[in-house]
């Protein structure tokens, strides 16, 4: 007895079903690794400003006051993938400070976005990054907080 036609094969629409189904999963997920490849670079700014932070505390120590500028530090590298935006600012150089960190053109799924960082750590009221970049990452060395990075 001859195979009917329907066990020969796929039909023309049980193959656009599953490549539309493999299409959608892959979709979705492209978010995901979005957020995956850039929380590293965020979290080496983060780690970076913890060493500018550091190094600040230390110039408070000999100068009496923050240092103006990032020259002024011994540690003067900037970070990885971001701007820095002018020196550093402050209302009253013996009490606080704060600088802009920009990353611009670098991915597009996040657009521009700041990291403003203080005598604190960063400030997220002031920052752009989206909040779901910041969250969960490990913090500086001795943290015990999941959000060790944001005050």
């Amino acid at each position: 007895m001859p195979p009917s036609p329907r066990t020969r094969g796929y039909t023309l629409v049980e193959l656009t079903l599953t490549v539309i189904a493999i299409g959608v999963t892959l979709i979705s997920m492209i978010p995901r690794f979005e957020y995956q490849s850039e929380k590293p670079v965020v979290e080496k700014a983060l780690r970076w400003s913890h060493v500018v932070r550091q190094a600040q505390e230390a110039f408070l120590t000999e100068h009496g006051q923050y240092a103006h500028a990032l020259n002024q530090l011994r540690s003067s590298e900037e970070p990885v993938g971001f701007r820095i935006l002018g020196d550093f600012d402050s209302s009253d150089w013996t009490r606080d400070w704060n600088m802009k960190l920009v990353r611009e053109d670098y991915a597009s799924a996040f657009g521009d976005y700041s990291l403003v960082i203080d005598q604190k750590g960063l400030d997220l009221e002031q920052s752009t990054v989206l909040p779901a970049l910041v969250e969960n990452l490990a913090g500086p060395p001795g943290a015990t907080r999941s959000r060790a990075w944001t005050r």
